[in-house]
């Protein structure tokens, strides 16, 4: 297997955060309001707007986990104190022998505070924190930003002030849990449209007591009151991934994806064993004409076009990737979870992928990542300031040319390979994935514009795209730099 593995999905959750990462970053209006750290019963937990914080109200960490992946991290060494301070979550990173890790942030904040105006104070004073975190190695964490759900004009802002114009984050999570009204609805247009014109992947990821599951938490209130009865507690841990089903069909049948086709879509630590199944059967219903009116283009098309779906331990799933969506599933440790793997991604990883070829493992434990498929370029500077930051703009485009036209299939261009076009700004690196006809370059070095002729020609590079591109600097590449991988 190939050495370089990357994590889809890692957290940061509330309760490793410094004590101060809201207070200091909010405005002042709002630093009593946003988290802080209090006593509550004798012991520090977070507060919001008044209101202890729920499940992840311990401040420092659960101490300690006392289930078997607890007490594994522990013998580890691990401590609460790692995940928040990048030294030592790249040092965990280093003993379970992961390059780069996609960091979530914190969850369940509208589950406690209710007013919005705390929630996107919230949201902003974390995004700054992550963005920052980030910078200590933007080659090996990927922040994820936060938007706030309680209205389609608050996540477009905030993802138009974290996006390519502005932080430079990669990728948001929208807490569709929270929203007003289901993701399907038209209200959230302005989100879809903010994502694509900020190329912001949305990321929608599993939670706990909302929805139509009988297990487990059965509302917000049940979960802050932390008193569910094992069983059902348990039964929710066994089917928590799948409750993403209703959500990943929402956003397939809404039309958001076609309405947007630059939009991309990741479903994060759904797992993946379920989604042939859904994909089949939605596929079945559009042959049947049952999505007339609503969607012009194959479920599953769309899917392997546009979206993505994490994993840690799914051999179902890891299985079937190669027939259904081998360029859309991707591995994940879940560091720091009681749920994860930490510190034993490679023996999970050999358990579960252990019969698949190594192309295929290399494809769901980084090829895909760094292919940048599903966040665009992730593998260069991803935190700081972007033209708002007052920076002025040096633009150098580098083609990444797959020499495997198997490898390199794109849905929906059955017949093409694809170049990688990274535009690296000073600060944050964007990419646009551009389907070209020409799979090898023969000559010993080429150029940029060169290469953009050759795209102009064959007409299946967009205007927006051309120019953007055509601001590039020429750069010299030699051939056997082209089919490398991205830095990490």
């Amino acid at each position: 297997m190939s050495d370089r593995v990357i994590s889809a999905d890692g957290h940061m959750d509330l309760f490793y955060l410094d004590e101060d990462t809201f207070t200091s970053r909010a405005p002042a209006g709002m630093k009593e309001r946003v988290p802080n750290v209090r006593t509550v019963d004798g012991k520090p937990t977070w507060v919001g707007d008044g209101v202890v914080m729920g499940g992840h109200r311990a401040w420092m960490g659960r101490q300690p986990m006392t289930n078997h992946r607890g007490r594994r991290m522990r013998e580890a060494g691990w401590e609460p104190t790692h995940p928040s301070d990048p030294k030592l979550r790249a040092r965990d990173l280093d003993m379970d022998g992961i390059a780069a890790e996609v960091i979530y942030g914190i969850r369940f904040v509208e589950d406690s505070i209710e007013d919005p105006r705390v929630v996107t104070a919230t949201y902003r004073a974390y995004n700054d924190f992550i963005a920052e975190f980030c910078a200590y190695d933007p080659h090996r964490f990927i922040g994820i930003a936060d938007v706030p759900a309680h209205s389609p004009e608050a996540a477009a802002a905030e993802i138009r002030r974290v996006g390519r114009n502005g932080l430079g984050l990669k990728g948001a999570l929208f807490d569709f849990f929270n929203g007003p009204a289901p993701v399907w609805h038209e209200m959230w247009e302005p989100m879809w449209a903010a994502a694509e014109e900020e190329e912001v992947a949305l990321s929608f990821h599993i939670g706990a007591g909302h929805g139509t599951t009988t297990v487990g938490p059965r509302n917000a209130e049940e979960k802050l009151r932390r008193n569910i009865p094992k069983v059902s507690y348990q039964a929710h841990l066994a089917v928590v991934a799948m409750q993403a089903d209703e959500c990943l069909v929402s956003i397939l049948l809404c039309g958001a994806l076609e309405r947007h086709p630059a939009l991309k879509v990741v479903m994060a630590e759904s797992h993946i064993g379920w989604i042939p199944y859904v994909l089949e059967r939605l596929d079945t219903k559009f042959r049947e004409g049952e999505y007339e009116g609503m969607i012009h283009t194959p479920p599953s098309v769309l899917f392997r076009r546009q979206m993505w779906a994490t994993f840690q331990d799914d051999k179902v799933g890891a299985h079937l990737a190669e027939e259904y969506a081998p360029e859309n599933f991707c591995w994940a440790s879940d560091y720091p979870h009681r749920d994860g793997v930490w510190p034993d991604s490679r023996e999970f990883i050999e358990q579960t992928m252990g019969g698949l070829s190594e192309a295929m493992r290399r494809r769901l434990t980084a090829a895909t990542w760094r292919g940048c498929t599903a966040y665009g370029s992730f593998y260069g500077p991803s935190s700081s300031p972007g033209r708002r930051g007052g920076h002025r703009m040096r633009i150098r485009a580098r083609l990444y040319a797959a020499t495997d036209a198997a490898d390199a299939r794109l849905p929906g261009y059955p017949s093409a390979s694809m170049a990688h076009t990274m535009v690296s700004r000073n600060s944050p690196a964007a990419s646009v994935l551009l389907p070209y006809s020409v799979v090898r370059w023969r000559k010993p070095s080429f150029s940029a514009t060169r290469a953009l002729a050759r795209l102009r020609g064959s007409q299946r590079i967009s205007t927006r795209s051309t120019r953007l591109i055509s601001k590039a600097t020429r750069v010299k590449a030699p051939v056997d730099s082209v089919a490398s991988p991205l830095p990490l």
